[in-house]
């Protein structure tokens, strides 16, 4: 296996397991160990009725079985001429969700009853925050499908 030499080459998938990063230090302290989380996909994510999402809607999918494990849906629909949604929204990895009452009546209010949006997907991203004094250092991996 040969890694990109250039950031616009692709790079080996999938990411090898156990990767970690050293910062050296200097403006931003010093850091060293920091592990690169691993993104796992759930299996058979299902939005069901074909795969729209409206206020009924009850996504499905198997669990991880990964303690504390979250996913992620994201909603990216142009709905009619004059709205875009974008929906991003962090799920308990329990095999099972519904929108919550408050965003089903803000997208009612602002798309009207019976809304149905197009583009849902799983994200596939598991992300690592590491804090150290005052600073703040993200590390992530997402894999990204194409459908």
């Amino acid at each position: 296996m040969s890694y990109a030499d250039s950031r616009f080459e692709i790079a080996p998938y999938p990411v090898p397991e156990n990767l970690t990063q050293k910062i050296p230090g200097q403006v931003f302290p010093a850091i060293s160990g920091i592990s690169i989380p691993m993104a796992v996909s759930v299996q058979n994510f299902n939005l069901g009725r074909n795969k729209t999402l409206s206020a009924e809607t009850t996504i499905t999918w198997d669990t991880a079985g990964i303690s504390d494990h979250s996913i992620y849906l994201e909603v990216f629909d142009l709905f009619a001429s004059d709205k875009v949604v974008h929906l991003y929204v962090l799920m308990a990895d329990d095999g099972s969700f519904t929108l919550p009452a408050n965003i089903v009546s803000a997208l009612n209010s602002s798309l009207g009853a019976g809304f149905e949006l197009e583009g849902a997907k799983q994200d596939v991203v598991s992300v690592n925050v590491i804090t150290q004094d005052d600073a703040v250092l993200v590390v992530a991996e997402r894999i990204d499908f194409l459908f």
